[in-house]
């Protein structure tokens, strides 16, 4: 479903603007499906492993190329966005700190910190 801005900068759901979000709606899968658990299990078989990695690959192979964009600016704006939204809307759900320490390891700023 398209999210758009309305003319007072509020979020509008499904309407004719140009979306600047989207909400997708997905079903969770059963964690003891997962890789990990699977193979903390002993469970995890090559098959299984080879089959993904060839729709992966198929996946991949049948998209074209894209070129002549500035793919680090892209992700740079997605960053700046993403610690933006943090910055604004997890005052009192996000711990302040780890707020900032995400800003900083994403721009850069991390050296400040000691290993974790």
């Amino acid at each position: 479903m398209p999210v758009s801005r309305g003319t007072s900068g509020g979020f509008l759901l499904n309407n004719s603007r140009d979306p600047v979000e989207w909400l997708v709606e997905t079903t969770r899968l059963g964690q003891d499906v997962l890789f990990d658990f699977l193979a903390e299990k002993n469970q995890l078989d090559r098959p299984v492993m080879e089959d993904l990695a060839e729709q992966i690959f198929t996946f991949h192979d049948r998209e074209k190329s894209v070129t002549g964009l500035d793919g680090a600016g892209i992700v740079r704006s997605i960053i700046e966005n993403n610690n933006q939204c943090l910055t604004e809307f997890a005052e009192g759900v996000l711990e302040q700190a780890l707020v900032e320490r995400d800003r900083d390891i994403t721009t850069g700023r991390a050296l400040d910190y000691p290993e974790a």
